[in-house]
């Protein structure tokens, strides 16, 4: 799901997953299942399409963890257009 306002340049996205695992035959260990919700605020900042540098951050926090370790994650990409 997505919500983009033009005038200001906002947009909010939000989409859903499910990650299930299998029994590991190997090692007869099974991971847990994870439910998570992706959200993410984005503003553009200029409106000409001249800008070659995009910056984006993420923060990933487990609520609840069965069988797996709890943990927290920060993501930040950086990207570079070299052509167009």
């Amino acid at each position: 799901m997505t919500y983009f306002n033009p005038e200001s340049g906002f947009d909010f996205s939000m989409a859903a997953g499910l990650l299930v695992n299998l029994e590991n035959d190997d090692t007869d260990y099974e991971t847990g299942n994870e439910l998570h919700i992706d959200l993410m605020l984005n503003r553009i900042v200029s409106e000409t399409r001249s800008g070659n540098l995009s910056i984006s951050a993420s923060w990933l926090h487990d609520l609840d963890a069965t069988r797996r370790l709890e943990s927290d994650y920060v993501v930040v990409t950086l990207s570079w257009v070299l052509c167009k």
